[in-house]
């Protein structure tokens, strides 16, 4: 998804195994169930991981109790670009529901290019996401997140304009750098205004053209190529 995904799916399916190898994969998909880790922060990553169903997040706990989220990852994304130096994750990453992933090998050239131009897009993605909090406002941030997850969909064949948030309101406000009262207050003017309709995590985008506008030059500016 534009703004947080690594890589879209139809990019990953012939550079990582032929037909055989991918249908033995495809039977070979972990399964992982909500909370249930991924990858625990410190550990060895050996192989990258491209999501396959479901959502699952990215974090960081510090010393004193706190975390903060550093991204979700949905269908076709690419985890685990640590396994290109066999080198140790420093964050964790869960499942928020029922998710399924797929080992992928990189043992050629191409596979290890797409994971090196996955890992390009993570890079741009954090640098547009720490310029978002930093000069965008609170509703800004928002727009921009549901412009972006509205795209991802549209990407997938699903509806642009009507989606379920598949990660709750504390996880989504940690990862705009908001206090969930903050995103919550953010959530209600757009109702109020006309252009969500909003229903627990159900999203309707009523007025596409005036969510953009809320999105701001700030935040048309921060979509950043590095």
């Amino acid at each position: 998804m534009n703004g947080y995904a690594q890589a879209q799916s139809e990019n990953l399916q012939n550079p990582f195994a032929t037909d055989e190898q991918g249908a033995a994969a495809r039977s070979a998909n972990r399964i992982l169930r909500r909370n249930e880790h991924l990858i625990h922060a410190g550990d060895q990553i050996k192989h990258a991981y491209v999501v396959v169903s479901g959502v699952l997040k990215s974090y960081i706990n510090y010393e004193n109790g706190d975390s903060q989220v550093l991204g979700f990852h949905i269908p076709g994304d690419i985890i685990g670009h640590e396994s290109l130096i066999n080198g140790r994750s420093f964050c964790g990453v869960i499942a928020l529901d029922t998710s399924s992933v797929k080992r992928l090998q990189a043992t050629n050239d191409t596979a290890s290019q797409a994971l090196i131009n996955s890992m390009q897009s993570e890079i741009q993605r954090l640098t547009r996401q720490l310029h978002l909090e930093r000069e965008c406002s609170t509703a800004a941030r928002l727009a921009t997140f549901l412009l972006d997850y509205s795209e991802s969909q549209a990407q997938r064949g699903y509806s642009r304009y009507e989606f379920i948030l598949p990660m709750g309101r504390r996880d989504l406000a940690g990862y705009l750098g908001l206090a969930t009262e903050t995103l919550s207050r953010v959530f209600s003017r757009f109702r109020e205004q006309g252009i969500l309709g909003v229903s627990t995590n159900h999203v309707t985008i009523l007025d596409p053209a005036r969510l953009e506008a809320a999105s701001g030059k700030a935040a048309e500016e921060s979509r950043l190529i590095c």
